[in-house]
């Protein structure tokens, strides 16, 4: 996905890497992708969480947030993720993850 722009009222462009949305155009998954052997930590989650107040996304109760790690998650956000119902983080879709050097 490339460059957004945002609702009126809000400034500049911001990319999301997921995003899908209910019957009445809310975002209801929103996610981020990272493809590097650096951990993904929690300013990540703050960041897109930050994209969507800033550019007044519409959101749907219960918007679930996907991040996406190669290198898997720092253990600051993987405390958040077990204390948030609605963030998932997701190191491999396909069998092990690759080791980190």
């Amino acid at each position: 996905m490339g460059p957004l722009s945002g609702a009126p009222g809000s400034t500049g462009a911001y990319e999301i890497d997921v995003a899908g949305v209910d019957a009445d155009l809310r975002l209801n998954v929103l996610g981020e992708c990272k493809w590097s052997h650096k951990k993904v930590g929690l300013s990540v989650y703050s960041e897109l969480q930050a994209k969507i107040k800033d550019h007044k996304l519409p959101l749907a109760p219960n918007c679930r947030y996907l991040l996406f790690s190669e290198a898997g998650f720092t253990e600051e956000l993987e405390n958040a993720a077990a204390n948030d119902a609605d963030l998932f983080l997701i190191s491999s879709l396909f069998g092990e993850p690759a080791p980190i050097p």
